[in-house]
């Protein structure tokens, strides 16, 4: 029918979060929600040129996801040989270490056709890239899911699986990989850290988006 009269609407009791906007339930409340358009949704990136000890994405997890998407579209090493690895975090935003991360993988190199496999137990961290050159002109780059339900069940298990890009510091051919790693101690997991095994990043780009659960 035609509108006739005055409306009369309730605006929510909060400034709302960046990036917000303001919804109706059709009886005139309104309340802030998140912008449609896609599944992932980005939570945190960090892009800079220069050298870094570590990259944190602290508290980026929550019960809202228990998919996550991590995207390193670069990220070099500053001293020759260094690993790219990850550390999980708590709520302060502490790294779980300890013997708790396991992993396995494979990687070839694109120059020789050798393959290269990875596995380990009780490590104190996932290695994302390891042997890395230390030229600004290869850096690694990485793609993978995490399945993290760790807030809500301690009793779950934080899991990383994807591919990865880089070189190695014997040589300037590619090498290219796949692997897997969990987190094997009952604790809540909210973050993680990004960092060199020895010496410092460098040149990084990095995302982390939340998957939608429906």
């Amino acid at each position: 029918s035609a509108y006739s009269g005055n409306l009369n609407f309730v605006l929510p009791s909060s400034h709302g979060t960046n990036g917000h906007f303001l919804k109706t339930d059709g009886s005139g409340n309104l309340s802030f929600a998140e912008a449609g358009g896609g599944d992932l949704v980005l939570l945190s990136r960090v892009q800079a040129s220069g050298t870094a000890s570590e990259v944190a994405f602290d508290n980026v997890f929550s019960t809202t996801y228990t998919r996550y998407l991590l995207s390193i579209g670069q990220c070099s090493v500053d001293t020759d040989t260094a690993d790219i690895r990850i550390q999980w975090t708590d709520n302060s935003g502490s790294r779980y270490t300890g013997g708790h991360y396991t992993g396995a993988g494979k990687r070839r190199d694109a120059g020789n056709g050798t393959d290269y496999n990875q596995s380990y137990i009780g490590s104190a961290s996932v290695v994302i890239a390891g042997d890395n050159n230390n030229s600004p002109n290869t850096p690694a780059m990485f793609h993978g899911f995490i399945y993290n339900n760790t807030i809500s069940d301690t009793t779950d298990r934080c899991i990383l699986m994807g591919n990865r890009v880089y070189h190695s510091s014997a040589r300037h051919d590619p090498m290219f990989g796949f692997f897997g790693a969990s987190f094997s101690q009952a604790a809540s997991v909210y973050g993680f850290d990004v960092f060199a095994n020895t010496g410092n990043l460098e040149d990084y780009d990095i995302a982390i988006y939340g998957l939608k659960n429906s």
